[in-house]
């Protein structure tokens, strides 16, 4: 009786596999190497809704916080900045001013 030859598979060639979705592993590998371990996260149960979780949110009212009204000296100040930034033109103050209290939010 004649004795059968066992032949090995050479190892297949495979795509790129992530590995913990931050390494790949190249496909020419020797078949010697270490084999990639993937990481399976078990399925999570949907969440139960309970009575709180089905009651409308309770907004308590809250009046907003004052916006603290802006100086004359600091709309001067912005003032006398429009008017250098426009190049200093004659006549223009109260625009710049109006200008200012706009910016300013006054």
């Amino acid at each position: 009786m004649a004795k059968k030859s066992k032949k090995s598979a050479a190892p297949v060639p495979v795509e790129a596999v992530k590995v913990d979705k931050t390494t790949a592993v190249p496909a020419a590998q020797p078949a010697s190497a270490a084999k990639p371990t993937v990481k399976v996260e078990p399925a999570k149960a949907a969440p139960t809704k309970s009575a709180a979780a089905t009651a409308p949110a309770v907004v308590s009212p809250v009046a907003p916080a004052p916006v603290a009204k802006p100086t004359a000296e600091l709309i001067s100040a912005r003032a006398h900045q429009i008017w250098i930034d426009e190049g200093r033109p004659a006549g223009k103050s109260l625009d710049h001013w109006i200008r200012a209290e706009r910016e300013l939010g006054a």
